[in-house]
């Protein structure tokens, strides 16, 4: 039966074709499976809303255009040389074989042969909502407008894809066979993957990520971040991070919802380095156990640390720990034939070992042990971005006008260190500390205590020199609250030595007195007497008390009444400043 040059017209549709039906009279029984059709469709235009009432499966809310010939029974048929365009401007061309719509019980299968498919995720969705809206990974929504071409095959239960997909983000090219496609997001893939210069960073929305590209085998499930467990053996060719795009990096490992387990060896110029070990971001308490040889990592370059023009770090990390910030980290950090370069010098340290504990009352105690750069360890309750007001407040307590910085509550450390060398000038690059120095002291927020101990042959800060230094400050004891003593400091300025000082409070004001010799030749000579407290409107009062100085051969006595209008206030910001005589 032949029907020629038919024309078939709705409120919504224009179908113009040649249909002819070839069969055998009993053919007609099993109409879906023993009829052939042999049909032309030209320049039609046909609703889904017309299309859905003959196969449920596709949608309503669009209008297609198309050409096409198609072959075979309505239970096995071919749409040849495919040209359809929707009015939401999807564009499908080429060639599909479709199964056992009609056929309930048995395989749906579509294989596709795509020289073209452009659209976006929801118009697909639209268009075939319980075929391709059910195969297509949510993910595919950001990639907005893309461009498919390849061959799929798609069951009731698998999707066999060799695909090209171009997008503003990226092209990605695919040979995936996925299963469990029930739920699409957490569907079983496997296959090969190659990204070229994809947006990752759009995808996974994070402003501190760019593009990447990379070639892969992977097997696994999940296509959001959240569900991802999918092991991933490949070479990543460029990775943008902070501005850096790193280069040749091979991966071989397991990621799952913010977590890699396994090895990484990156031959970038910048970074070479194997790592091999777990990075857990995935809980509320992150977990880190490592091994990652470094024998070239430039964290300037890198985009890491830019507050050293040079700053290259190498050696063997061995890192065991967890937590989510400095303040609730455990376990033990060690460092093996280890360096660190910076404009200023280099720092080679043969083991380097950093553990942190905390015991059943919540009491910290890190512990640093090398003994080529430095021994010690704090023990304590504290968070580390505090420690400068806990000082501060401890020290300012005894000023009854002290305006107190706010901190939380219950802190307390103490801590000893040994310096053997001048690494300190790694963390404060104007301050170095000579060998064998040391640091130890106490801080007790509630009792506003403070006690500090330096002992150092010599420091070097801000050009300035100053050699064989002791300080002491206990700023709850009765005698005195500062002790300090300082064999010679060179400045550009002015040159000092034999530098003693002690200081006392009293009634609310710190009491100095200081001796020293100075001048180019040492031949002046300084005793004085000063004090400082804080006023009503928390200002800062520097007052003379009598005192003498040997000047040019000339012997001064200054304010040698004891008058206490000779001093000067002024505010915090040294932007204000009263001078009383």
């Amino acid at each position: 039966m032949k029907l020629s040059n038919t024309v078939l017209v709705t409120e919504y549709s224009e179908v113009k074709s040649n249909i002819t039906f070839s069969y055998k009279r009993e053919d007609l029984a099993d109409f879906n499976n023993k009829v052939q059709i042999d049909a032309f469709f030209d320049d039609s235009k046909a609703s889904l809303i017309d299309l859905n009432k003959f196969y449920s499966e596709l949608g309503k809310n669009d209008v297609v255009n198309f050409t096409t010939h198609v072959t075979g029974t309505l239970n096995d048929f071919k749409l040849n040389n495919l040209d359809l365009v929707s009015n939401r401007s999807s564009l499908i061309q080429g060639n599909f074989h479709f199964k056992n719509i009609f056929e309930k019980e048995k395989e749906f299968s579509l294989s596709a042969q795509l020289h073209r498919l452009s659209s976006d995720y929801q118009s697909l969705r639209i268009l075939l909502p319980n075929i391709l809206g059910k195969t297509l990974p949510s993910t595919l929504d950001k990639f907005g407008r893309f461009t498919i071409v390849g061959q799929s095959y798609i069951t009731n239960h698998l999707v066999d894809a060799q695909l090209d997909i171009n997008s503003s983000l990226g092209r990605s090219i695919t040979d995936l066979e996925l299963t469990n496609i029930d739920n699409i997001d957490n569907a079983s893939y496997s296959g090969k993957v190659e990204f070229i210069d994809l947006d990752f960073g759009e995808i996974i929305q994070d402003s501190l990520v760019g593009n990447i590209s990379l070639v892969a085998d992977v097997k696994g499930s999940g296509f959001k971040l959240e569900t991802l467990n999918t092991s991933v053996k490949g070479n990543v060719s460029s990775y943008h991070y902070k501005g850096y795009n790193y280069r040749d990096i091979d991966v071989n490992g397991v990621f799952k919802n913010q977590l890699f387990n396994g090895i990484l060896i990156s031959r970038d110029a910048n970074l070479k380095m194997d790592f091999k070990g777990l990075a857990d971001l995935s809980e509320d308490v992150y977990k880190f156990d490592f091994i990652a040889e470094v024998n070239h990592s430039d964290f300037n370059k890198l985009n890491l640390f830019k507050r050293d023009s040079i700053a290259i770090l190498k050696g063997i990390i061995d890192l065991k720990v967890s937590g989510n910030s400095i303040d609730n980290m455990v376990g033990q950090v060690d460092f093996f034939n280890a360096s660190y370069t910076n404009q200023n010098d280099s720092y080679y340290f043969k083991d380097f070992n950093v553990t942190s504990e905390f015991d059943d009352e919540n009491v910290r105690t890190i512990t640093i042990n090398s003994t080529d750069i430095v021994e010690g360890r704090v023990k304590g309750i504290f968070k580390f971005n505090e420690l400068g007001k806990l000082a501060g407040n401890s020290l300012g307590s005894i000023y009854a006008n002290y305006n107190p910085a706010k901190f939380s509550g219950g802190q307390f450390l103490d801590f000893n260190f040994k310096i053997y060398n001048k690494i300190v000038d790694v963390f404060f690059p104007k301050v170095k500390l000579g060998p064998n120095s040391s640091i130890r002291g106490k801080i007790v927020s509630d009792d506003e205590k403070f006690e500090l101990t330096v002992r150092s042959p010599k420091i070097e800060a801000y050009d300035n020199v100053v050699d064989n230094v002791k300080l002491q400050i206990d700023n709850k004891n009765p005698l005195y609250n500062t002790l300090l003593s300082v064999e010679k400091i060179n400045t550009k300025q002015y040159n000092i030595a034999d530098l003693n000082l002690i200081n006392i409070t009293l009634n609310d004001t710190l009491f100095f007195r200081t001796n020293f010799k100075g001048g180019k030749r040492l031949d002046e000579e300084f005793d004085l007497s000063f004090y400082h407290t804080i006023n009503e409107n928390n200002k800062s009062v520097v007052g003379l008390k009598p005192s003498k100085i040997r000047f040019k051969g000339n012997e001064w006595s200054v304010n040698p009444s004891d008058n206490n209008q000779n001093k000067i206030v002024f505010d915090k910001s040294l932007k204000t400043f009263a001078i009383d005589k």
